[in-house]
């Protein structure tokens, strides 16, 4: 593949490309690449963060925590019916939650302190405050008790949960119970006091209202005796004497008008003889049977005596007298009747004048009856109010003594039998994730701060070569002992096989980033399939191959391109490999003077007719451009960067100074550092 450039423009090549790098965005793999690449730095931080962690759960103190539970009861539970406080929680969800307030509470917390002497207790008042005052050291407990005491409802129940974490396990145990108990301990006595604050409302609420009813029968008491009212049963005694002269009246009336039937039936009777049916008078009707004797005994006499015989003479003179004592008995009855006619009418008289002499009076009264009944309607009102007030007083105030809570403990704690805290899995875990979280950020956060090529696509998008990488190697390859770059410079040199480049020069970035053994690597692959190949360290001043391969003493390149040796003499053989190696000899040490190219095109020229491939080993083009000047004479560049050594800024920079060489450039070498070698195995 050739390369192009056509794209890098002088110095905004350096900017340009590594943005190109990017453009792409941070996929998946490359978030996974990074952290198989620094896996130390994960692992290190995952450890230090589990020592930490492991360090807490050692220093923390151990805490034991134990648990009762409380039922808030619903139901109204009232005894009397008339309690002033309901004994229980209501069904109400939002009362319920009022009582977990409650229950932490500094009256309730307040009671626990009092009972186990907390404010003693050194796990919750320091040994530096037990100088201060009792208040002081009881706020203080009650503030340390608060943090200690939890307390949860279960979903949709009205069983509460109460616990209380201690030090030891029955400390625990005693302090759950004691806040239950305290809490129902509140709850009684906030139930007596609203009940005892009711009864001193209702009792001072009596005084007005005994006072109230006073006043109202007085007033219509002293109406009652302005105006001379009198009431019997609830009505005036002028009301009840008039009734009764009413009722007299018409018995009079009645009374009279029989007299006068009577007087007239006598009257009209009296020359008829029939008085004795209507006066009914037993002496008449005695009379009346002797008469009819009498007559028919005269009668009798009459058809067999004469007149003036003796029997017939007494029977008339009997029958006379009989008539006489007759008439005397009916004028008595007459005048009887007479004399009762007029007893009537004047007794129908005189209670008729009584009768009239009472109603203007009554009349005067009811006026001022109406004035009365208004005033002792307040009266029963007052009196009414008065006496439901008194029973409430008296009910509340018995009631005070029957309060009780609306909870009750459903079940006591128990003695916890291992420690809550601290929780050393939990610790322990998130200890972990929070390590791996950790380091897995700080490895790729390093990524981005080194900005150093990390994987091929990287280097394609800086080079736009192909990429020849090491990176991915077999492990097998390590267990053959072959080189570290076997499988990237096996396809490096295939590749310029391919093409039948005849000589190559292999160039990094900077020193000490792989160039040389990367160049070593290649001729060793060429020579190792059965080419003729000559590797030459053309990087006089840095010698990395020199020092790789090791300097001969009296023969090297400077004895080659000075005319003082022959190629043949001064090349040094692998007797294994048979690659020939012409380096920088020992002797030839710090003259420091530059290779030209006319010198190393005579050595190319000298060396074609013997060997089938040329390995050049360069300096580093940022470190020496000098080395794009040599370049020109092979027949193709290779350009080596290091991962996670060489920059990407470096990259571009190196591109851009081998512009001059754009169609040398077959391909760019990913060499692994010493860091990724060690993580491929």
């Amino acid at each position: 593949m050739a390369y192009t450039v056509d794209e890098i423009e002088g110095a905004h090549a350096t900017a340009r490309y590594p943005q190109r790098a990017s453009d792409s965005g941070v996929g998946l793999r490359e978030i996974i690449d990074t952290l198989r690449r620094r896996w130390r730095i994960i692992a290190i931080t995952t450890l230090i963060v589990m020592a930490l962690a492991a360090l807490f759960i050692l220093i923390s103190p151990t805490l034991y925590t134990a648990s009762t539970q409380l039922l808030m009861d619903p139901r109204d539970r009232r005894i009397l019916g008339t309690e002033v406080v309901a004994t229980t929680a209501g069904s109400d969800p939002t009362l319920v939650e009022s009582q977990l307030r409650i229950i932490t509470s500094d009256a309730v917390l307040g009671r626990v302190v009092g009972a186990l002497r907390l404010d003693r207790d050194p796990e919750f008042v320091s040994s530096s405050d037990r100088d201060e005052s009792v208040a002081m050291r009881q706020a203080r407990a009650v503030i340390a008790l608060r943090k200690r005491v939890t307390v949860t409802r279960a979903e949709r129940t009205y069983v509460v949960d109460v616990k209380a974490t201690a030090r030891k396990p029955e400390r625990a145990k005693a302090i759950a119970d004691a806040v239950a108990n305290a809490y129902l301990e509140d709850q009684a006595e906030a139930n007596r006091m609203m009940t005892r604050r009711a009864s001193e409302a209702l009792t001072s609420r009596l005084s007005q209202l005994r006072a109230t009813l006073r006043a109202a029968e007085n007033k219509a008491q002293a109406y009652r005796k302005a105006h001379d009212l009198v009431l019997a049963q609830g009505a005036l005694i002028s009301e009840k004497q008039l009734s009764d002269l009413n009722s007299r009246l018409v018995q009079a009336r009645v009374r009279a008008e029989d007299a006068q039937a009577r007087y007239d039936e006598i009257k009209g009777s009296a020359g008829s003889g029939g008085v004795n049916e209507v006066l009914g008078s037993s002496v008449i009707t005695s009379l009346r049977a002797q008469l009819a004797d009498i007559i028919r005994k005269e009668a009798e006499l009459s058809s067999t005596l004469g007149d003036k015989h003796p029997a017939l003479v007494e029977v008339r003179a009997q029958r006379a007298n009989i008539q006489r004592l007759i008439a005397q008995e009916t004028g008595r009855i007459t005048e009887s009747a007479a004399a009762e006619l007029a007893v009537a009418r004047q007794n129908e008289a005189a209670i008729q004048r009584e009768f009239n002499e009472l109603t203007g009076q009554s009349q005067s009264d009811n006026a001022s009856l109406i004035e009365l009944r208004d005033l002792e309607r307040d009266v029963q009102v007052s009196r009414r109010l008065y006496e439901a007030f008194l029973n409430r007083a008296k009910q509340t105030a018995e009631q005070e003594q029957l309060a009780t809570p609306g909870a009750r403990v459903l079940a006591p704690a128990a003695i916890p039998l291992s420690a809550s805290y601290p929780p050393a899995f939990l610790v322990l875990l998130i200890g972990f994730f929070v390590g791996g979280g950790l380091g897995s950020t700080i490895a790729l956060a390093s990524e981005q701060i080194e900005d150093t090529v990390r994987s091929p696509e990287e280097l394609r998008a800086l080079t736009r070569v192909d990429v020849f990488s090491a990176l991915d190697e077999p492990r097998r390859w390590r267990a053959a002992g072959l080189p570290r770059n076997a499988l990237a410079v096996r396809a490096l040199r295939n590749a310029l096989r391919a093409e039948d480049e005849k000589s190559v020069m292999v160039v990094s970035t900077k020193d000490n980033e792989g160039g040389a053994a990367t160049a070593l690597d290649l001729a060793m692959a060429a020579a190792v399939s059965g080419e003729r190949v000559l590797a030459v360290d053309v990087d006089l001043h840095g010698r990395a191959l020199s020092k790789i391969a090791g300097p001969a003493s009296k023969r090297g390149i400077y004895e080659v391109v000075h005319n003082k040796m022959p190629l043949r003499e001064a090349v040094q053989l692998d007797a294994k490999s048979g690659l020939a190696l012409l380096t920088v000899s020992s002797a030839s040490i710090g003259l420091n003077k530059p290779l030209t190219r006319d010198q190393l095109g005579g050595l190319l020229v000298a060396a074609n007719g013997d060997y089938d491939f040329i390995v050049l080993s360069g300096a580093a083009v940022l470190d020496d451009p000098d080395v794009i000047g040599l370049g020109a004479l092979a027949d193709t560049v290779a350009l080596v960067a290091q991962v996670g050594v060489t920059r990407r800024d470096e990259v571009a920079t190196a591109v851009r100074l081998l512009k001059p060489l754009r169609q040398k450039v077959k391909g760019a070498v990913l060499s692994a550092s010493a860091e990724a070698a060690s993580q491929n195995g």
